[in-house]
């Protein structure tokens, strides 16, 4: 349980009131997580360093902490005495929650309990506490991979009244998030989760390497076709990996092609998925891609994903051999510190690099994800070829969101909470600093021409010009692509990944000589799955989460 003794100390750090090493003595003996305290050193590190030290290009002095929103409620508060505990999990995406206890205290006449649960174990125990009569959550910060579980369940409040409610409750604009986001905000038409975070993944690549002249006359004569930045299709991305794999990183090292996370459970499951979007969904294909919306039949096992997984295992060749065993935050660790030409992920992997001062600082591009040149109908087989790059956009992740409990005894407190985060001062703040994982998906926090925000707000937080210019407009680009991967949000999403992550390792590791056959064994896992969980009951969710017309319900 995060209390104000962890908020304090970590002011005081920033403020260089304490050092590194009274710090991490102190909040260790508090019960801090040893990521969430490295999480909080790395933030003081970069902050501390901004105002000491001049950077080659002139930057503002950066905002030590989001601005203030709400103003104190005096003696006319509307929920004085009262108490609100909100889940969330670890740091760092609990970080800003902290920041921000002050203010809503202040606004609301509340006291605010936060109690951060390991990102594994989070949904399980909120699901728990809701069910079985405890109800200490009154709201938590949510991945949209539970909502269509958690509101199936009866779990939640439906949030339009309060969103409609201008005298109580900070003002947020819901649509000001792009389409494909503000969609994960609601479950049968109703609202039930405060924006928060935007997830998506992008392509990553080392900028300065690309842009070579010397590398892309050399990939010319290699290859017979000019070397493109950023590359546009998955088979030019193995291609470009391929060539440089093992060359100089420009650092004084040897590069790899590519980075990737393929310890199962690590979120390779994640990569693939994204990946497969543009082999499998076209525009003859809008949103078939998980199930058949008629019979919840699985689709994982048609030749467009066979197709997609092939290619993730020729790339997962041309990078370590040790990526087998990689988390996600190994993978960016590798990429960040110069050592793979690509990597494909959410958007922490920029900030990441400027949060640990790395070398590649300056260096990062960034783009929306390659596609296919042909994708594959998952009902039918037929095959589409197509003349340009069949680009999927995606909201991959868990665009974590505030939502409150059906249970919860003052639900406008947790909401207040949530729509005092989503308020436009400090979601631009938020997506642009580098320690907390908040990223963009509103069109204010994009610098133009694709958004209406301002490249100051990045780099007053420390971001190289161009870094910050290639990172939003990849993000703008995928949320905006015509063509968008439906997120999972049924019951059992988390199994169902599960089962397909274990098989695809399987395949990767050759246990399985083909990726048809490991698809085949996924869609049979899927199967079972989705008996245990009910097949019909399934269905109905499914429907929804396409919002495609659900049947009537029976008498």
């Amino acid at each position: 349980m995060a209390d104000r003794r962890v908020h304090e100390l970590a002011r005081a750090l920033y403020q260089g009131k304490l050092d590194r090493r009274d710090f991490v003595r102190a909040a260790a003996s508090l019960g801090v997580s040893t990521a969430a305290i490295e999480l909080f050193a790395r933030g003081a590190s970069l902050a501390q360093n901004q105002e000491a030290t001049p950077a080659a290009t002139p930057v503002a002095t950066p905002v030590p902490a989001p601005p203030v929103v709400a103003r104190p409620c005096g003696e006319t508060c509307l929920w004085a005495g009262k108490l609100v505990t909100i889940q969330a999990p670890d740091a760092p995406v609990a970080v800003p929650l902290e920041e921000v206890r002050d203010e809503f205290e202040a606004a609301t006449g509340a006291r605010l309990t936060i109690v951060t649960d390991p990102v594994q174990r989070a949904f399980t125990r909120l699901v728990d506490d809701a069910t079985g009569g405890t109800n200490a959550y009154h709201g938590s910060l949510v991945a949209m991979s539970w909502l269509g579980e958690l509101v199936g369940g009866g779990l939640l409040l439906p949030l339009d009244d309060f969103y409609r409610d201008a005298s109580k409750f900070p003002k947020y604009d819901v649509n000001a998030e792009f389409e494909p986001l503000r969609q994960l905000r609601f479950f049968g038409g109703k609202q039930y989760a405060v924006p928060y975070d935007g997830d998506g993944q992008i392509l990553y690549y080392r900028r300065d390497l690309l842009n070579d002249p010397n590398h892309q006359t050399a990939f010319k004569t290699a290859v017979g076709y000019a070397l493109p930045v950023p590359p546009r299709t998955w088979d030019q991305v193995r291609d470009i990996a391929n060539y440089f794999n093992g060359k100089d990183n420009g650092m004084g090292g040897p590069v790899s092609g590519i980075a990737l996370p393929l310890k199962p459970g690590g979120q390779g499951v994640d990569l693939y998925v994204s990946l497969s979007a543009s082999f499998v969904i076209g525009p003859g294909n809008p949103i078939l891609y998980w199930f058949d919306p008629d019979t919840m039949n699985p689709l994982c096992a048609s030749p467009g994903h066979a197709r997609a997984a092939d290619m993730l295992k020729a790339l997962s060749r041309l990078g370590p051999a040790a990526m087998a065993n990689w988390a996600l935050d190994d993978a960016w660790e590798h990429f960040v510190k110069g050592d793979a030409l690509f990597t494909w992920s959410g958007g922490g992997v920029t900030p990441l690099a400027i949060a640990e001062k790395q070398p590649t600082v300056g260096k990062i591009g960034a783009a929306a994800l390659p596609g296919a040149m042909s994708y594959v109908d998952p009902k039918t087989g037929a095959e589409t070829k197509v003349d340009a790059p069949n680009v999927v956009g995606n909201t991959t992740g868990d665009s974590w969101a505030g939502v409150v409990m059906a249970s919860a005894p003052d639900p406008g407190l947790a909401y207040y909470l949530f729509a005092l985060l989503a308020t436009e001062p400090k979601q631009r703040f938020l997506a642009a600093r580098v320690t907390d994982r908040v990223n963009p998906g509103h069109g204010y926090q994009i610098p133009p021409p694709s958004g209406s925000g301002d490249i100051a707000d990045y780099t007053a937080q420390g971001w190289d010009r161009q870094d910050a210019a290639d990172y939003t407009t990849a993000l703008a680009s995928n949320f905006t692509d015509k063509s968008q991967l439906p997120l999972l949000r049924i019951p059992g999403a988390e199994r169902y990944l599960a089962a397909l992550d274990q098989r695809l390792a399987d395949f990767l590791s050759d246990r399985v000589g083909s990726a048809a056959d490991a698809l085949k064994q996924a869609a049979d896992d899927w199967d079972k799955i989705t008996d245990d969980l009910d097949r019909e009951t399934q269905r109905l969710s499914y429907l929804t989460m396409l919002g495609l017309p659900t049947p009537p319900p029976s008498d």
